[in-house]
């Protein structure tokens, strides 16, 4: 029972997850967006001005989530 409910949550993460990350604008920075230092400085969580900082927070939180609930149906299926 656990694990069907925590796989349909994780589905519907994993659904949240995808539309979140095409909502990103464009940065236009290229690889130079792989170490984090390109483009424009984003917003710390005290001090969300755009929405695009918003949606970079809630994206992070969501990968974060889909992170530990793949971790947790790992183990419980391999049990």
């Amino acid at each position: 029972m656990l694990k069907t409910v925590l796989e349909l949550v994780y589905i519907a993460v994993c659904a949240l997850v995808i539309v979140l990350v095409l909502m990103q604008p464009g940065s236009g920075t290229g690889l130079g967006a792989l170490t984090g230092n390109a483009g424009k400085a984003r917003a710390s969580v005290r001090h969300l001005r755009t929405r695009e900082d918003r949606l970079v927070i809630l994206t992070r939180g969501a990968v974060l989530l889909f992170l530990v609930l793949t971790v947790v149906l790992v183990y419980l299926w391999m049990r």
